[in-house]
């Protein structure tokens, strides 16, 4: 007999923890709870007993009104104190936040996932828990110092064809990750990618070379879709500086990611802001004898 893939109690408690957690600050009735989430209030009222029962959702009992429950609390604790460093990294985050005046991030990976562990300063996008597949070219900051054997199952896993100029862009890609020390993030990496391929492509002679490069060219495009100013280039529009932390065997444990909010760095700054960041997250590295 298989396991099951679901249980419809779980899935109804994730449900309504899902709903507290929009906004941690609001208390709802159970009523209010059973409506948001279509559940039926006989059921959802006995649910969030249970919940308060256990310390996942805190009732008022002047309400009674159910808000998240302080035994969440020790479990995030928990998760994120299971990544190496994540201690470090999270008094580097608010120490890059305050110094440099945007937001900060401390990420881990869970296999090819990437988690919030936590974050300052940054929209709902950046709350911790927060999870995303690492699909290349996203992540590609927990790869680029991985074996030359590992990157290319992960590319494989992530869709990218074993060879051709798509193949050849991302190994480029994860290779100027590692020499400059940090990403500008996923969509303005592959931009810059697609740079480089357009220069190849200009100087490309032989017809049958050409309409190859010209197909790899079309599936990084839809890969990326369009981030860059209208005319302009990939490097003008950064909103994301992410440096990697290293444990004591050189994997890339945590990282930290600066991030500019709706508008990106200005361009003068990147080189600068990205000098800090990666000095940051060295040191992180150093306490872990990374």
């Amino acid at each position: 007999m298989g396991l099951a893939t679901q249980v419809p109690a779980v899935d109804r408690a994730k449900v309504v923890l899902d709903l507290l957690a929009e906004d941690p600050l609001r208390a709802y009735r159970a009523a209010e709870v059973a409506k948001l989430t279509g559940m039926h209030r006989a059921s959802c009222f006995s649910l969030l007993g249970a919940l308060a029962e256990a310390g996942m959702v805190t009732r008022d009992p002047e309400g009674p009104r159910y808000s998240l429950g302080p035994l969440l609390i020790r479990y995030g604790s928990k998760s994120a104190g299971g990544h190496v460093g994540f201690g470090e990294a999270r008094r580097e985050m608010f120490r890059l936040a305050d110094e440099l005046g945007y937001g900060c991030m401390v990420s881990g990976r869970i296999g090819y996932e990437t988690v919030t562990l936590d974050s300052v300063g940054v929209d709902e996008s950046g709350f911790p828990g927060g999870r995303s597949p690492i699909r290349a070219p996203r992540g590609t900051i927990f790869l680029a110092w991985s074996s030359a054997t590992d990157l290319d199952v992960w590319l494989e896993w992530s869709g990218v064809s074993s060879d051709g100029e798509e193949r050849r862009a991302f190994t480029r890609t994860a290779a100027a990750i590692r020499a400059r020390g940090y990403s500008l993030g996923a969509d303005v990496e592959l931009g810059l990618s697609l740079e480089r391929m357009a220069r190849h492509l200009s100087e490309e002679q032989d017809a049958e070379d050409l309409d190859d490069a010209m197909y790899q060219l079309a599936g990084l495009l839809r890969r990326s879709g369009s981030t860059a100013p209208e005319g302009g280039s990939p490097a003008e529009s950064v909103h994301f500086i992410t440096a990697p932390v290293f444990d004591r065997l050189g994997t890339v444990t945590v990282a930290l990611t600066l991030v500019s909010g709706s508008d990106p760095f200005p361009v003068d700054k990147v080189q600068a802001l990205a000098d800090r960041v990666v000095t940051g997250a060295a040191q992180v590295s150093r306490i872990l004898r990374g």
